[in-house]
């Protein structure tokens, strides 16, 4: 468990990241992709990758969402809430807040670089699932002015739906957005199952990350 101060949020700005490789970072995000996909799924994954790293943390997104949602669109995985300890910091409006304060978090371990790794696992079923992630692996807990972060993101891609062969910038960043779909699912968002209408959060948070801040509703 580790603290940082909240206050001390300063933007990062780097204009050379780094070359990614199978454990890397870019400029913000850390990620580890493991064996099992294939040379041109590990190169077309890092696509995505450098898409999530420019975008997931841009205020105009998450602003997007705020501006369709409103304080609806709530719904967590059991114990997400109370764990975060939110509900205490006064800084913060609600539940309708969890995902600013998580985002905010995440922002603010970019300056150490400690961004917590983005595990990516394959996994290969003959269905329409496109990926799956772990609900709840990871938490951000408010401790009044700082925070701590337990876990790390962890997503498995269906290698069946991975068309590597489309190399148009449009299914890297569908792709952009079906991970960054199952990273709030590692954080705790859930939507009602089958449901991907504008109903929830997590829903409408990738669909303003696919428009780059300009999705309506």
């Amino acid at each position: 468990m580790h603290y940082s101060d909240q206050r001390s949020i300063l933007p990062v700005i780097i204009q050379n990241p780094l070359l990614p490789t199978r454990y890397s970072s870019f400029h913000q995000i850390n990620y580890e992709i493991h064996s099992g996909f294939t040379l041109d799924e590990e190169t077309f994954i890092q696509k995505a990758l450098a898409i999530i790293d420019n975008r997931l943390l841009d205020e105009k997104i998450l602003q997007n969402m705020y501006q369709i949602c409103g304080t609806s669109g709530c719904l967590f995985a059991p114990g997400v809430w109370s764990r975060s300890k939110l509900a205490k910091n006064k800084e913060y409006s609600g539940i309708h807040d969890l995902l600013r304060f998580q985002l905010m978090c995440l922002k603010l371990e970019i300056e150490e670089n400690r961004f917590p790794v983005i595990h990516l696992y394959p996994t290969y079923e003959k269905s329409d699932t496109q990926a799956e992630g772990k609900l709840g692996c990871i938490s951000c807990i408010s401790h009044g002015s700082k925070f701590s972060i337990e876990g790390a993101f962890h997503i498995k891609l269906n290698q069946h739906n991975l068309d590597t062969t489309n190399e148009q910038i449009g299914n890297s960043i569908y792709w952009a957005g079906t991970i960054v779909h199952e990273m709030l699912h590692n954080l705790g968002h859930k939507h009602q199952i089958n449901d991907y209408t504008d109903q929830w959060q997590i829903n409408v948070f990738e669909k303003c990350f696919l428009y780059n801040g300009n999705y309506v509703s």
